[in-house]
């Protein structure tokens, strides 16, 4: 039997979120700008008013994001039964300036045992049916994927790239511009390769939950997932944007397809996409464009818009 997820959100909901959260960030970003014009961007002043605002944009994400679970997550419902959502803002907020603080200060090292809190902790306060997520990734394991597929092929191919460019300079001092269109062109190639690779294994990493007896991970084919992350990104990058929403629904199906659900070790559930990409692509440059003309106004309900389409596209069927 198949069932389909819904959604009842709608913008008149979390506008005051959603342009709060906007209008902060715009001012954050103006005063920003207008300091780096009158102490200059390498001056002491701009650098330490950097590290503030970093940790100022922080907080207000941190608040945005609980305020967002709090209006989406009882919006959404399976075999009519609601999802809740129980996370604090002053919880979010203490993870998060920790999570900062120490991945600064270990240059970053830290970076995935902080995303793996954030993530933890939305799971826990995340509930259906009176039982709550649990997240099940690793940071040793995204750290490890992380230096393995995109630290170490990025200073691959950052010194490759050079020597050859370096190489290429050398043998033709007059190259023009078509010639330097080309070598660019070939040098966006294992870009796309990097990017797919570290896309597939973040999608592995981030998409492991529990709850209760069964079990939600990514169970894509490595070759099937990269193939396809590096076609949308390619068509992407050569319609100059335009087809994009297109490539967004093409990547969400391929994921939601592949989650596996298990019990004990064995497949009881099948996820499904049923939404077009035809419709999607439609709706999704309807919501950018009416957010472009209003100025950012329409955003909350573009937003919502947004989030009912996909959710409501999903589809589950037990085996």
């Amino acid at each position: 039997m198949e069932k389909s997820f819904s959604c009842r959100l709608r913008g008149g909901q979390w506008w005051e979120v959603i342009l709060g959260n906007y209008a902060i960030a715009l001012t954050v970003q103006i005063t920003s700008y207008i300091l780096s014009i009158r102490l200059g961007s390498q001056s002491l002043e701009y650098m330490l008013y950097s590290y503030v605002q970093m940790f100022v944009l922080v907080i207000v994400s941190a608040i945005f994001s609980i305020w967002m679970m709090r209006s989406f997550l009882p919006s959404v419902s399976f075999s009519q039964k609601d999802f809740a959502f129980s996370g604090r803002i002053v919880d979010y907020i203490k993870i998060n300036l920790a999570g900062l603080f120490f991945t600064v200060i270990t240059l970053g090292i830290y970076g995935p045992w902080y995303l793996r809190r954030q993530r933890a902790y939305l799971a826990q306060k995340t509930s259906y049916d009176g039982h709550s997520f649990a997240f099940m990734g690793r940071g040793g394991t995204f750290l490890k994927y992380s230096f393995l597929f995109l630290f170490l092929p990025l200073v691959g191919y950052m010194v490759v790239f050079i020597m050859f460019f370096a190489g290429m300079t050398y043998a033709s001092p007059d190259m023009g511009s078509f010639e330097l269109g080309a070598v660019v062109f070939i040098g966006l190639v294992p870009l796309l390769v990097i990017a797919s690779l570290f896309g597939y294994y973040s999608a592995k990493w981030m998409i492991d939950y529990q709850w209760r007896d069964l079990r939600l991970q990514l169970a894509a084919n490595q070759n099937a997932a990269m193939n396809t992350i590096m076609l949308q990104l390619f068509l992407s990058f050569i319609s100059l944007g335009i087809y994009l929403p297109a490539a967004m629904i093409k990547l969400y199906r391929f994921i939601i397809e592949n989650v596996d659900v298990r019990k004990e070790g064995r497949r009881v559930r099948k996820l499904g996409f049923t939404g077009s990409v035809s419709e999607g692509f439609v709706l999704i440059w309807k919501q950018i464009l009416l957010t472009v003309v209003t100025l950012g106004i329409y955003l909350p309900w573009a937003l919502a818009n947004y989030y009912r389409w996909f959710v409501g596209n999903i589809t589950v069927t037990k085996i």
